[in-house]
């Protein structure tokens, strides 16, 4: 079972590769596709948190205040790394210019969201092999749209195609870890499970309220119908993934 599982991780890193290859063919009209990757990156942040990863956690867990003390204690973790991440920046004003802030919060949370993806693909393989691949399409299923974001949100944030798609790869190794993790230790993961889940989506909705959308100021004046859709398409993804995961 455990070259299955193996296996089932790799498809979800060929996505995140994946991702940042489709953006790197639609480079020629990228600078016109930039605003509204921006939003849907917004979009599929907040789908994510509101219809997938805090859903989940209540499902998982017998009380619904756990969960949401740990949303937000993952929205002030978010907001206490990235002010580590400021003053690590002004303390060391000589270093090579790095990644902003937002962007490499955003790293962050998609390790984590993959990790805890493979926990999720790792438990479902220790039931029965047939539903570990059906949860591992599952997650390659809704990952997509977030790997896309992923890599656009990277590419605001002045990284190259190569260096984008090589992070976006980078950060989707976690979820050998959190497969590995689960098959070893057993069933014992549910209630952390459930807590990863919410503090992931703490730090997602940080991520697009505080970091993304501010960024959006005073391009909501420019095409301002088609970026409205491109956030509200971004939602409706992940609402979309997450009835057809239902079903």
């Amino acid at each position: 079972m455990l070259w299955q599982l193996m296996l089932a991780a790799s498809l979800v890193v060929l996505v995140a590769v994946f991702g940042g290859v489709l953006l790197l063919l639609a480079r020629p009209w990228l600078k016109w596709l930039q605003p509204l990757l921006l939003c849907l990156a917004i979009g599929v942040l907040l789908g994510s948190a509101f219809l997938h990863l805090i859903p989940e956690a209540l499902e998982l867990s017998a009380s619904s205040q756990p969960v949401m003390l740990a949303v937000l204690f993952g929205f002030l973790l978010f907001h206490g790394l990235e002010q580590g991440l400021h003053w690590h920046r002004h303390e060391l004003p000589t270093q090579e210019e790095k990644l902003p802030a937002y962007a490499r919060m955003n790293l962050l949370g998609d390790g984590l969201h993959n990790a805890v993806d493979g926990i999720l693909i790792g438990a479902s393989f220790l039931v029965d092999p047939a539903l570990g691949w059906a949860t591992t399409l599952a997650v390659v299923w809704h990952e997509l749209p977030k790997e896309l974001s992923d890599v656009a949100i990277l590419l605001h944030g002045g990284a190259s195609f190569k260096r984008a798609i090589a992070l976006n790869a980078l950060c989707s190794l976690p979820v050998f870890a959190g497969a590995l993790l689960l098959y070893l230790a057993g069933q014992w993961l549910v209630l952390p499970l459930a807590a990863l889940l919410a503090i992931t989506a703490g730090g997602f909705l940080y991520i697009a309220l505080i970091d993304l959308y501010p960024l959006l100021k005073g391009l909501w004046q420019q095409r301002l119908l088609s970026q409205h859709l491109a956030l509200f398409t971004g939602i409706g993804l992940m609402l979309g993934f997450v009835l057809l995961e239902g079903h």
